[in-house]
């Protein structure tokens, strides 16, 4: 008989070690699946669960390892789950650092919190400049990059794009950029996920204090680089005299706006609260005011935030024509109409503010569709922090939770504090110490619970053969078998169930039943794996 050879046998389907069930509940492709006790099967995957009462997890991990703390920000990296500091060295005569800290999932019944630990955590200068301030971050789910900017003491506002690398745990950087080239003061920043852009304004203290934009477009890739269009300056609500301070702009997706929060200065709107909608020009690539409206008066260094569940924004402000109190209003935008709901005291809840600079910030929680407050109580000295959510044009707010109530957490710059929302209900919240040097730190507030599905290692199966349905007949690829949907694998290793379905050469840590345990398989290819036994190293 002539020689046999099988090099040319392309895409064979695996052969055998299937078997049929019904599905409970949708099954992704490439996601593992485990038998239920009632006979049927279920992707693997983990849960969210609300708490009924949101809790902090009593960790505080201080960020830079210096004192006299200024400003400082933060963001979360999707892709790379973990966090963006950025903040002023003070005892380095305010040179500009970020550092990026890794998320560490649950373990257990453990929260979720930030990692210090080497490869996880990665600190580097991104301006020498002497009295730096005002550094704010931003990040792009577009480019999955962040973008820093910050103003130096000559008033220019400067940019950079970071890229952080987790193969070795280092932060690339992109060559710095002049966004404004003087008189910036409060400088603010957001992305706008429609038109994929990085929006920034500052005052522009040489201009009358006018509030001028410029809109960013990021590079990734090997290049890092962000290239800025014309600058706009907004003058629909200046009038005589009227200056911009404490500025805050953020995005509407809804209505593809770009917002802006500004406590006004002098003239017929002196310490008033100002709303101004933009809408993005892409022939001009800059953003163009359309309406400017008055929200009231007696505004001093607030916050605002939109709820995507009802398309509504807060402003959370400290009154200072009411013994500076904390209040909220309830705004509404309407294309390019804007509206505001009842002025709300807020002093059971969240207190008394102090200085103008707001010693508070305030972040979503998608899992809830809550408003999550977090602020120094000037009124008993206390580190707090609160919920509520929005109904109609008013908000409700929970008794406030005393975190620290022993230390003074007051700023004396704006924004006082930041935060914002990273996965699984928890909230991340930078701060800093006043009576302990000045140190800066970072809490968290959790407001729901992980766990996966899978709590018995035999239970793991293998893999469904496509997606499916509830209730559709699921055909299962088990021991034995193989699945070739996947991509990057390395031939020869070992790849575990992690607790949401996945597979990683490491066992999930944030769901612990057993040593070794659930074994997917082996890597036959970089897009192949040979099923196994979930005990098969045990």
């Amino acid at each position: 008989l002539p020689a046999i050879s099988g090099a040319n046998l392309t895409n064979l389907p695996p052969a055998g070690n299937t078997f049929t069930a019904v599905a409970n509940g949708s099954i992704a492709n490439n996601k593992a699946v485990k038998l239920d006790t009632d006979g049927k099967v279920s992707e693997i995957k983990k849960t969210l669960t609300p708490l009924s009462t949101f809790t902090n997890n009593n960790n505080s991990q201080q960020i830079g390892g210096f004192n006299n703390g200024t400003f400082h920000d933060i963001c979360y990296d999707i892709a790379n789950n973990g966090i963006w500091t950025i903040y002023c060295v003070g005892n380095a005569n305010n040179s500009i650092n970020v550092a990026f800290y890794k998320i560490i999932d649950q373990t257990g019944s453990g929260p979720l919190w930030v990692s210090t630990g080497s490869g996880d955590y990665v600190e580097v200068t991104i301006d020498m400049a002497n009295f730096s301030e005002n550094p704010r971050i931003e990040y792009d789910p577009d480019t999955e990059r962040a973008v820093a900017i910050w103003i130096e003491s000559s008033g220019a506002v400067k940019s950079k794009v970071l890229q952080y690398n987790s193969s070795n745990n280092t932060v690339t950087q992109g060559s710095e950029v002049g966004v404004f080239s003087s008189g910036g003061l409060h400088a603010t920043m957001c992305y706008d996920t429609t038109n994929n852009k990085m929006v920034v304004g500052a005052v522009d203290t040489g201009n009358n204090s006018l509030f001028q934009t410029c809109v960013g477009t990021v590079t990734g890739g090997s290049t890092n680089s962000i290239s800025f269009g014309g600058i706009t300056t907004n003058v629909a609500e200046t009038g005589s005299g009227v200056q911009n301070r404490a500025t805050s702009i953020v995005h509407d997706p809804d209505n593809d706006k770009i917002i802006l929060y500004a406590r006004l200065n002098g003239g017929a709107w002196n310490t008033d609260g100002a709303i101004c909608v933009y809408t993005y020009n892409s022939s001009s690539g800059t953003i163009v005011i359309d309406t400017c409206t008055n929200v009231g008066g007696n505004h001093n260094a607030g916050n605002i935030l939109y709820d995507p569940n009802v398309n509504k924004f807060l402003i959370w402000f400290t009154n200072t024509g009411a013994s500076d109190i904390r209040y909220t209003r309830v705004i509404t935008i309407s294309g390019t109409t804007v509206s505001a709901g009842s002025l709300q005291s807020q002093q059971t809840a969240t207190g008394f503010g102090q200085n103008g600079y707001g010693n508070q910030a305030m972040t979503f929680d998608p899992v809830t569709n809550k408003f999550i407050f977090f602020f120094f109580e000037d009124g008993n000295d206390d580190l707090q922090f609160t919920s509520g959510a929005i109904s109609g044009t008013t908000i409700s707010l929970a008794s406030p939770t005393t975190i620290d109530g022993s230390n003074i957490y007051r700023s004396a710059n704006f924004p006082g504090m930041a935060g914002t929302y990273t996965k699984d209900g928890q909230h991340i919240f930078f701060h800093r110490q006043s009576n302990n040097s000045s140190k800066i730190y970072i809490r968290n507030v959790m407001t729901a619970t992980v766990a996966s599905n899978l709590t018995d290692a035999e239970a793991y199966v293998g893999f469904a053969d496509q997606a499916y349905t509830n209730g559709q007949t699921a055909t299962i690829s088990t021991y034995g078998n193989n699945v070739n949907t996947f991509s990057g694998m390395t031939i020869g290793s070992q790849y575990y169930v992690q607790g949401d379905g996945s597979i990683a050469t490491t066992v999930d840590s944030s769901n612990p039943i057993g040593s070794n345990r659930p074994l997917a398989g082996m890597a036959l290819t970089a897009t192949k794996l040979l099923i196994r036994d979930p005990l098969a190293k045990a």
